[in-house]
């Protein structure tokens, strides 16, 4: 003889071990935002932590870098610089480039000192090619100087 569950108790059946093998799931607690900076892909529970992405130019040593920034977007910018100096003794110059002002007190013989050396006129600029003007008592310069991201333009002035 044959036996026939009924269809209600097989559906009840089949429920009850469904809801018993789902139960088994562990619950993973995270940031289930896709586009936050740290997502976790395993999480089943968004627990608060989502980190937005904030996009700009994470590198320190870059002229417009942005503290707040955790994702970088390609656009750092790198000034360089600009210096004008003399290799003999002469009177106190002037130097005006992009507007800026700076002055040569002091001389250097030999080689060319480094950048930033005091009695320069020492400029931090943008990358580009600049006008420049210099002036002493006896003697005027004029010319154009240009600047690389990184970089040390040097102008001897003879």
């Amino acid at each position: 003889m044959k036996t026939t569950v009924p269809s209600f108790l097989t559906a009840a059946i089949l429920f009850v071990g469904i809801g018993f093998i789902s139960s088994c799931q562990k619950e993973v607690i995270g940031c289930t935002y896709p586009d936050a900076l740290n997502y976790n892909s395993r999480a089943t529970t968004n627990d608060g932590s989502c980190i937005s992405r904030i996009y700009g130019c994470t590198d320190n040593t870059a002229a417009n870098y942005n503290p707040l920034a955790n994702t970088t977007n390609g656009t750092c910018q790198y000034n360089g610089s600009a210096m004008f100096y003399y290799n003999a003794a002469g009177n106190d110059a002037t130097v005006t480039v992009n507007g800026l002002v700076g002055y040569i007190t002091s001389y250097y013989t030999g080689q060319s000192p480094p950048c930033g050396s005091s009695g320069c006129a020492n400029f931090t600029l943008s990358p580009g090619t600049y006008s420049y003007h210099v002036e002493t008592t006896q003697s005027l310069w004029d010319g154009t100087i240009t600047v690389t991201a990184n970089g040390c333009a040097r102008i001897l002035l003879i």
